[in-house]
């Protein structure tokens, strides 16, 4: 069910980036209805992958309410580089 998710957030970043083929995307469980999205892009994608005044990270996250609404309870999305999680 959840990689349905992960797939579409995929492609949809795919579309958005300079580099696709270094995006890595992870679902964690935290909790029985509580999920976290974890994107790791290079830095220079970090600001493609949130937008303008956080609009396409805030698009991505209203589609994520469409899917609790649907019974797959909640998601978080966490944005990073690979510079932040290398430290």
């Amino acid at each position: 069910m959840y990689h349905q998710v992960e797939n579409f957030i995929k492609s949809y970043l795919n579309l958005v980036v300079a580099y696709p083929e270094k995006i890595k995307l992870s679902i964690m469980e935290m909790d029985t209805n509580f999920r976290e999205i974890i994107i790791v892009a290079q830095q220079e994608d970090v600001g493609r992958i949130i937008g303008k005044k956080g609009l396409l990270i805030s698009s991505l996250k209203n589609l994520l309410d469409g899917c609790k609404a649907k019974g797959w309870g909640n998601f978080r999305i966490t944005v990073k580089s690979f510079e932040e999680v290398k430290n």
